[in-house]
């Protein structure tokens, strides 16, 4: 409370004012508003910094999806080259006349349908990866032999491997049981793994 001086006025007794704010003190009043003010200080001083780790936690993660694209362009960009490059070098050899025989062209034959089948079905991948539609449904789980997709996908990578000047040592055995797959995804992944 605050006390004036008493205050004399002649023919009337003495009286004094007291002045009093409903805090309390004058002291606890300016202190309490002090503390209401450091305390919308601190929440705006945190609302701040939550708001650059959101800017910088956005930043980084727009980073991530920027050398995500990157990558996935880069890989598609070498999965691509291996299919066309075997159609192109096939086809250079079937218009320069280097093969000979019915055999040999129907061998040539062969080897671009597959290959341009095989980089068809990565273009209709590509575009369902592309448009976030990949998922487990979109698998056609069924028993499949695997000996037999293998030695499809041996059959269909044969020229490559050979055009690289390479071999391929294989070991299967042959009562291996089915499995539970989709034979398609299978061989398109077993076709990257050899020609990788």
């Amino acid at each position: 409370a605050m006390m004036f001086p008493a205050a004399v006025i002649p023919g009337h007794t003495n009286w004094r004012l007291a002045a009093q704010h409903p805090a309390g003190s004058l002291k606890a009043a300016v202190d309490a508003t002090r503390r209401a003010n450091l305390m919308m200080s601190f929440g705006a001083l945190v609302i701040l910094a939550g708001s650059i780790f959101l800017l910088f936690a956005a930043m980084h993660r727009t980073r991530a999806l920027a050398k995500m694209q990157m990558e996935f362009v880069a890989g598609v960009s070498h999965e691509l080259r291996t299919p066309v490059s075997v159609i192109c070098s096939a086809a250079d050899n079937l218009a320069e006349g280097v093969v000979d025989g019915k055999a040999q062209v129907q061998n040539y034959g062969q080897m671009i349908r597959g290959e341009a089948r095989r980089l068809a079905s990565m273009v209709e991948q590509i575009l369902l990866f592309s448009a976030g539609k990949q998922d487990m449904a979109r698998y056609n789980l069924q028993p499949v032999d695997i000996v037999s997709v293998i030695e499809g996908v041996l059959r269909d990578t044969a020229p490559g491997i050979a055009s690289a000047g390479m071999t391929l040592e294989r070991a299967i055995d042959p009562d291996l049981p089915h499995v539970m797959a989709d034979g398609g995804a299978v061989s398109r992944c077993l076709e990257n793994l050899v020609s990788n």
